[in-house]
């Protein structure tokens, strides 16, 4: 007859959900990395865009 071992069960479970946990967390760091720099970039992107025009507006002005 087979014993069923519910600790060593129960032990290997709260590995793996730690394990899970673990590498949802390092996931979700890594979105957010991506989204800050996706954010700058945006914003660096902008820049370049509305520069030229906010100089032509200051000449204008001028």
């Amino acid at each position: 007859m087979n014993s069923f071992d519910f600790e060593t069960t129960n032990n290997s479970c709260k590995t793996v959900v730690w394990r899970l946990t673990t590498l949802f967390d390092e996931y979700l760091t890594q979105l957010q990395e991506k989204s800050y720099q996706l954010e700058e970039g945006a914003l660096i992107d902008a820049s370049l865009v509305t520069a030229p025009v906010q100089r032509q507006h200051d000449r204008k002005a001028n």
